[in-house]
């Protein structure tokens, strides 16, 4: 079966966009927090298409139910979300990559299946990253992944 997922228009209305220059600049901090950015991954990340940010991170990931994650919550208050979509809607992937989106915690976990796989959430402490992966652990953890942000020489890497 498969899960609805936002549109484009659905997205630019719901929820707010940052400008290029604000998410771009969350973005390096998020990738400092949580990736390996010394990393062949990364490189190709950086280099190609079809590489995912999910490929270079590190510090987790720790795989979760949506009751876990409700349970304990990582976030309160506002998130911040982006995504590596696929490139068959460019207009969405452009929109997810280029762009980082602000909500509530709350909004986003009543509306995460609607998010594409591949999406990232994080608040700006940079202590936490959910993943929304294409990672399939068990049938019933749809797929969350909780990753901390870890010193690089002490650091668990998934591969």
């Amino acid at each position: 079966m498969k899960l609805p997922t936002f549109t484009v228009l659905e997205i630019k209305k719901s929820f707010k966009r940052l400008s290029k220059s604000e998410s771009k600049l969350l973005k390096e901090q998020f990738k400092e927090a949580f990736c390996d950015t010394n990393s062949g991954a990364y490189i190709d990340y950086k280099r190609e298409t079809g590489y995912m940010l999910w490929d270079c991170m590190i510090g987790g990931p720790i795989a979760m139910t949506s009751d876990q994650i409700n349970t304990n919550p990582p976030f309160t208050g506002d998130v911040y979300v982006f995504w590596d979509a696929s490139e068959e809607n460019k207009e969405f992937h452009l929109l997810g990559r280029d762009y980082i989106h602000k909500m509530t915690f709350k909004e986003f976990m009543n509306n995460y299946y609607s998010f594409p796989q591949e999406t990232y959430i994080f608040n700006e402490e940079f202590k936490h990253a959910i993943v929304l992966s294409h990672e399939h652990f068990h049938e019933n953890l749809h797929n969350l992944c909780l990753y901390t942000s870890a010193e690089k020489d002490n650091w668990y890497k998934f591969c």
